[in-house]
């Protein structure tokens, strides 16, 4: 019975979020397709990419530090990690760091994405992986924020 009243208050308010016309819109509109679909949405300061394919995402690994964010649009917690990183970007601009995103939408992208998924072994929404001059350097599932903070000063 408890379960019951659970499951009906989690369906409810996922309704309402649905329903609710939300400050953070752009978080879900699409991405370009195809190859050379890379978008750039700015940050205060810096910019998070958003890429959905494999090439466009390999290709902007090169530089001081590099955080990939893997997510989805259906994610939760990769929907308020979004504006965290976006702080990140903007604070770490000037000293080279790019945050990444490669957010996986079924029935839009899947097919592209899920590769670069399983050879990133991603298995938690959202995965933040970091690379350094291209090389993986360092991994943190979830919304651990200080944990991932203390990752890129350290490597900065």
């Amino acid at each position: 019975m408890a379960q019951t009243r659970i499951l009906r208050a989690a369906f409810l308010l996922a309704t309402l979020l649905l329903l609710v016309p939300s400050r953070h819109q752009a978080f879900f509109l699409p991405l370009a397709q195809g190859r050379g679909g890379g978008v750039a949405r700015r940050a205060k300061g810096g910019a998070i990419m958003s890429f959905d394919n494999r090439e466009d995402f390999e290709k902007n690994l090169n530089g001081s530090l590099t955080v990939a964010m893997f997510s989805s649009s259906m994610c939760g917690p990769c929907f308020l990690m979004e504006p965290k990183m976006e702080e990140l970007a903007s604070k770490y601009a000037n000293d080279g760091l790019k945050v990444v995103k490669i957010s996986l939408e079924p029935g839009r992208n899947a097919k592209a994405v899920k590769p670069l998924y399983s050879d990133m072994e991603v298995r938690e929404l959202p995965t933040f992986i970091l690379f350094k001059d291209g090389e993986q350097k360092g991994r943190i599932s979830g919304t651990r924020l200080p944990e991932l903070l203390d990752m890129v000063e350290g490597l900065l």
